[in-house]
């Protein structure tokens, strides 16, 4: 009888000290003990309960097993809202080499792909944004991490608004953008159009900035942030 099986298998279980496996087998021996009082039919309705919901090692069940759901590739953080301005932005005129105190930012490097592809750019006067950013769950390329955004057109950023947040930022202290020397990545077109991944990063109080081909087969490690369009992120 099922009722005497499970309750001296719980009673052993409970003198070798495995307290929840041998609470489970007296709970088990308590319910069949009840069931054969009340007749064969609860007898059978229990053990199909049990053997449908309750799942113990020993019990088989027809489901299908489900996969774990695939983890994202960026985790949001926060928004950030960038201002509107009202002249052009010359990247030439702004992103100089300058660690001076009255220097709108401090610079201390510029990557030679920076310089080429984007210190002869101009944007024109800027209506304002809010960007989304995010860190990488694990460590990916600038393709794949495009991919995981969705599209270009939601991943594209701006000179002007990089460099509006590092002037918020320009001394190093905290914000939006990572101040630990890791890098912060924004895609944004070149002078010629191509969307490039350019990365900013601030060790100490000074800034520095570089670029990379989006196809480049250097990745980035998962302590990046990531920069994007509100809707770039999917949720």
């Amino acid at each position: 009888m099922a009722f005497f099986a499970f309750l001296s298998i719980g009673i052993a279980l409970l003198a070798y000290n495995y307290i929840f496996w041998g609470s489970i087998c007296v709970i088990l021996a308590l319910l069949y003990g009840v069931a054969e009082i009340l007749g064969y039919s609860y007898y059978v309705y229990i053990t199909l309960l049990l053997q449908e919901n309750f799942r113990y090692p020993g019990i088989v069940t027809d489901e299908p097993v489900t996969k774990a759901e695939k983890q994202p590739l960026l985790i949001r953080i926060n928004t950030v809202r960038i201002t509107a301005t009202k002249e052009p932005f010359i990247a030439k005129d702004n992103f100089i080499m300058n660690t001076d105190d009255s220097a709108p930012v401090k610079i201390s490097y510029l990557g030679d792909d920076f310089i080429k592809w984007f210190l002869s750019k101009e944007e024109q006067p800027f209506i304002g944004s809010t960007l989304k950013y995010g860190k990488l769950t694990h460590s990916s390329s600038s393709d794949q991490i495009l991919k995981e955004l969705g599209s270009e057109g939601l991943a594209e950023t701006t000179l002007t608004e990089l460099f509006s947040l590092m002037k918020i930022q320009k001394n190093g202290k905290r914000g939006s953008l990572l101040t630990n020397g890791c890098a912060n990545i924004f895609f944004i077109r070149d002078v010629t159009g191509i969307l490039r991944a350019v990365f900013a990063y601030c060790r100490g109080s000074s800034w520095g900035v570089g670029a990379r081909a989006v196809a480049d087969s250097y990745g980035w490690s998962d302590d990046v942030r990531v920069f994007s369009r509100i809707f770039g992120f999917l949720f």
